[in-house]
């Protein structure tokens, strides 16, 4: 038995919306190869059966490749291995900041976490893993602001990662949403591993459910073009001098988007970039 192994060369900005649709199209696995900053590869995993046929991939896909003309697109079939669990196999426990120890499934079965919060992620097909450069960025900002008694708001939360994270800092409560109702699943089966379940509560939609003034810190771990449309709601929902972390956008990208956060009245309190990536710590009515 084979597998249909599909692997495009794109702008690092398109890679959400590629790991998305290979997901939809039913890939077991997405491995994300980062070459640089600006351009990484994804080689997307089919079974075959029942791996969808080339041309029903290539037309939708062909779409997200014209928005620019710096892709490229290889595809080839491999001997049959169950690659998601390959990919579990792959990841081991490391350590965020000074606070947190994540540990991908049983991979970190009776090992001491110390003083550090220990971090349980079954990996799943939604994002936040915690190995990509926005989700650490984003652990080591929240580890840094007073988070104990307040209310935490997680939009986009992929696999509740920092939904976690803020219940571990002692969160009174938190709000999560998704789009992707496989990433609400995949978050609500974290939260119940790590025993968080009882101060989160999840769904699926965006933060437009929540009232005004409903959170004090938000993580908005998203790419630049869903922040874009998220700015009304995300200054309504954040309560006065509340924080609001940004991350998931690239280096060339901060300078617009601290622009637009100043135009909403979140001004930067932090800024830190590793890889290309970028986390801004703001707050909202905050005096220079």
């Amino acid at each position: 038995m084979e597998s249909l192994v599909i692997s495009v060369t794109v702008p690092s900005c398109q890679e959400d919306d590629l790991v998305g649709f290979f997901h939809e199209m039913g890939s077991t696995g997405v491995e994300v190869q980062n070459f640089n900053s600006d351009r990484i590869t994804l080689c997307a995993f089919f079974p075959r059966p029942p791996a969808p046929s080339l041309t029903s991939l290539m037309d939708p896909l062909a779409p997200l490749l014209s928005e620019t003309s710096r892709a490229s697109l290889t595809w080839t079939w491999v001997p049959h291995e169950d690659w998601s669990r390959h990919f579990r196999d792959a990841l081991h426990p490391f350590t965020v900041g000074a606070s947190f120890l994540v540990v991908p499934g049983v991979s970190g079965e009776g090992l001491e976490a110390g003083s550090r919060m220990r971090i349980r992620i079954e990996p799943g097909m939604a994002f936040g893993t915690g190995t990509h450069e926005s989700t650490q960025l984003c652990l080591r900002a929240l580890e840094l602001l007073p988070i104990s008694g307040h209310t935490v708001l997680d939009v986009g939360t992929g696999s509740g990662i920092l939904a976690i994270a803020a219940v571990h800092c002692g969160a009174r409560r938190v709000f999560a949403c998704d789009t992707d109702p496989v990433a609400v699943q995949v978050a609500t089966a974290n939260l119940d591993l790590n025993q968080a379940s009882a101060r989160v509560r999840v769904w699926i939609g965006s933060v437009d459910a929540l009232r005004d003034e409903g959170a004090e810190i938000c993580i908005a771990n998203l790419s630049a073009g869903i922040l874009e449309g998220l700015w009304p709601e995300l200054s309504r929902v954040i309560a006065p001098h509340g924080w609001l972390i940004c991350s998931g956008i690239l280096e060339e990208q901060s300078k617009l988007l601290q622009d637009h956060l100043e135009q909403h009245q979140f001004l930067p309190e932090r800024k830190e970039t590793t890889n290309g990536w970028v986390c801004l710590t703001t707050r909202k009515g905050s005096v220079r």
